[in-house]
């Protein structure tokens, strides 16, 4: 909303400047609003809450040059030129470090007080041409940056949302609904391997360490996963302590066992914690709800059968005999 509001303040300021509508203070206060307003929008696009200290310094900035002007101690023009200079010092202290795109709008903001000063009426500006020429380029260039920053932001927060529709939040692994779609792609390709995982005693490491040691164990598993499928499958948190691998490369399909336990040796070796593992392969005929039970059932049988060992799926393994 902010941001609009000042989107439109500084079209309508180009305009009375173009057109030459407005007075030399008009315009000053035309452009000071509308600078305020555009930072002020492209803070609240990154916090959702405004610090009231940016509110109270620009507040100042603005009522104590028309204070001073008011009681005659200052003229009209120099009152509203402080007024740009103070606003662009409290963006350049209380906005910029905050932003994220802190260079991008510091650069902005050393355009917008040259663009200040190009607005000043004096003979050097009047005589050089070229000096004219560089102040006209200057609002666009200006107004070209402010869009860049705001382009980043927003591209951002779509990639945000995105991940947050895919990915587990403490993992960062692909989420049940993502892993369940890859499943569904790979059995239609005809290449599969599923790796169910299960971190063994977890609920006692919660329960004596604390769900920080859980969680910090969670994610070193989550992070050699994610290693050893790089450019052949899709790990992902099924949910819980259960992590599983989607194996659509054909060579490490063929060696699946041995790439389960290079996997467990791994966590093992690097972590405080063991793994249960179970896999299945795909065949023919195999819907992806089945591929999916089948290495489930395996990794309760690595579990019920000793922990830290991996199950491969064969026919006949069931519910009964785990």
């Amino acid at each position: 909303m902010i941001l609009t509001f000042g989107l439109i303040l500084s079209m309508g300021y180009e305009v009375l400047k173009i057109t030459s509508l407005g007075s030399r203070s008009l315009l000053h206060i035309a452009s000071a609003i509308m600078f305020m307003n555009l930072n002020i929008g492209i803070y609240a696009s990154y916090f959702k809450k405004i610090k009231r200290s940016i509110i109270y310094y620009l507040a100042a900035a603005i009522f104590i040059p028309l204070l001073l002007f008011l009681t005659s101690s200052l003229k009209a023009e120099l009152s509203l030129s402080i007024i740009e200079f103070a606003a662009v010092c409290i963006s350049w202290l209380l906005i910029s470090p905050y932003i994220g795109e802190t260079i991008k709008h510091r650069v902005s903001l050393i355009i917008y007080l040259c663009i200040v000063v190009g607005n000043a009426e004096t003979d050097l500006w009047q005589t050089e041409k070229w000096i004219l020429i560089i102040f006209d380029i200057l609002p666009v260039i200006y107004y070209f940056i402010l869009l860049l920053i705001l382009i980043e932001r927003f591209i951002t927060m779509f990639q945000s949302v995105v991940n947050s529709s895919l990915l587990d939040g403490l993992t960062g692994l692909y989420n049940r609904k993502a892993i369940s779609t890859r499943i569904k792609q790979c059995v239609e390709k005809g290449e599969c391997a599923i790796v169910f995982t299960d971190i063994d005693n977890f609920k006692e490491l919660n329960d004596t360490l604390g769900h920080h040691a859980g969680d910090a164990a969670l994610k070193t598993v989550a992070e050699i996963l994610q290693e050893e499928t790089d450019d052949i499958g899709f790990p992902g948190r099924y949910g819980g302590e259960e992590l599983i691998a989607v194996i659509d490369d054909k060579d490490t399909i063929s060696r699946i066992e041995e790439w389960a336990e290079n996997f467990r040796s791994r966590v093992e070796r690097e972590s405080n914690v063991t793994l249960s593992i179970g896999f299945s392969i795909y065949r023919y005929g195999l819907t992806p709800e089945k591929l999916l039970e089948q290495a489930d059932l395996s990794m309760y049988s690595a579990k019920r059968t000793g922990k830290n060992k991996i199950v491969e799926y064969k026919d006949g393994l069931d519910t009964g005999s785990i």
